[in-house]
């Protein structure tokens, strides 16, 4: 009978314990439950904000495009207009060799401001892409370094 009680109160002792243990479990699993949850939050949030950098990054690349492209339709109509007008003067022999000149220098001043516009443009884009490329919004923005008008991309 001895054996018997003792075997019944270690038994006992065994359920409390294995009951104590399924408890802890079953409060661990749930934590572990609100921690996928939160994680799966904060992943779908991270894909959303992945998301919009890339729009935006996309959408960057072109406004860069649609700058550059009307720009170079701009200097086109322009270098068109000023051909016919040149054009008209340089078969008038009083006015010929004066709009030759006048001509080559119009072109090139044409040509070089429509160049620094295209620049001024692309360093831009360059600075909006670097603002999108933080990671962090409490980061410092760096100086904007001017454009250098003399390279040509």
């Amino acid at each position: 009978m001895f054996s018997s009680a003792l075997l019944s109160a270690v038994l006992f002792v065994w359920l409390v314990f294995f009951l104590k243990l399924l408890r802890d479990l079953s409060q661990s699993y749930g934590s572990l439950l609100e921690t996928r949850q939160n994680l799966s939050a904060m992943l779908q949030t991270r894909k959303e904000v992945d998301f919009e950098r890339i729009e935006l990054e996309e959408r960057l690349k072109l406004a860069e495009q649609v700058v550059d492209k009307g720009v170079s339709a701009v200097e086109n109509v322009h270098q068109t207009i000023s051909g016919i007008s040149f054009g008209i003067l340089e078969n008038i022999p009083v006015t010929s060799s004066t709009s030759q000149v006048v001509r080559k220098v119009h072109d090139e001043t044409v040509g070089g401001v429509y160049t620094t516009i295209r620049a001024i443009g692309r360093h831009v884009g360059e600075v909006a892409g670097d603002l999108l490329a933080r990671d962090s919004p409490s980061e410092e923005i760096p100086p904007v370094q001017p454009p250098d008008f003399d390279e040509e991309k």
